[in-house]
């Protein structure tokens, strides 16, 4: 009997892991399965045994079962954004990068990316007899981009969404300026479009997550260009705005608030 307690117990507590834990659902699911076969090779206690060592047997193949379904059911990494759109992302990020460092390996990374670009194009229209030496420069123009995303990746990583969002607020709470101050509020609008995109194609079914990353991709464009205008934006208040809110505050009567307003 206390066999059927400590297999129940295994079960439930196996359970509770898988649901706390789905981006490691495979390796949980290896543990449950490696635990149940330790409960099979238990010593016999009891006239239960028998019958716990079969239920064992059935749930490690219903186990089984359920890893296959997950592993071939389960969500799939977004797609790569295409070559082009990424081509738009760096010019505009190299807009607002002004790190020496930063800014050769996103050079880098940009003349790695048209090149293969061009490759593909060319590999499209080419002749059968150019296609294998075209196809052997793209591998090669692969191998470069590939070590550019590295180094990009190392000395200019990337911030997730949430502290994009985090940071521009943050900017905007000590903006002053009202052209920098509505530049920050359009990148934080279109930030906030991002991430709502991006927990939409996380969640989405499978048919509906092309139209989705279609739509990701037009936003993250968006919010780039949004950047480069906030980046651009003058921080400290002109001198015009900073003399005229002087003369607001020392303006007696209300036709002079109402001249300066204007």
């Amino acid at each position: 009997m206390a066999l059927d307690g400590k297999f129940i117990d295994l079960l439930v507590k196996g359970l509770s892991v898988v649901a706390g834990h789905n981006k490691n659902i495979g390796k949980v699911i290896d543990l449950l399965g490696n635990s149940l076969d330790k409960l099979q090779t238990t010593s016999v206690d009891s006239g239960n045994v028998g019958k716990a060592a079969k239920a064992a047997r059935v749930l490690k193949d219903d186990v089984a079962e359920v890893k296959s379904v997950l592993q071939a059911a389960g969500p799939k990494k977004a797609s790569k954004i295409p070559l082009a759109a990424k081509a738009t992302l760096i010019k505009l990020r190299l807009k607002t990068i002004t790190d020496p460092a930063k800014r050769v390996a996103l050079k880098k990374q940009l003349k790695a990316v048209k090149k293969v670009l061009a490759l593909k194009r060319a590999l499209k229209n080419a002749d059968p007899e150019q296609k294998a030496a075209i196809k052997a420069k793209l591998a090669k123009a692969k191998a470069v981009l590939k070590k550019a995303n590295k180094r990009v990746a190392l000395v200019a990583p990337k911030k997730s969404i949430a502290k994009k969002i985090a940071l521009i607020k943050a900017k905007l709470a000590k903006a002053k300026n009202p052209a920098r101050r509505a530049a920050l509020k359009a990148q934080l609008k279109a930030a906030k479009k991002v991430r709502a995109l991006k927990k939409a194609l996380r969640n989405a079914d499978p048919a509906e997550k092309k139209a989705i990353r279609a739509k990701l991709v037009k936003a993250q464009k968006k919010l780039a260009r949004a950047a480069v205008k906030a980046f651009k934006a003058p921080k400290a208040i002109s001198i015009k705005i900073a003399l005229i809110k002087k003369a607001l505050k020392n303006a007696a009567t209300p036709k002079r608030i109402a001249a300066l307003k204007k």
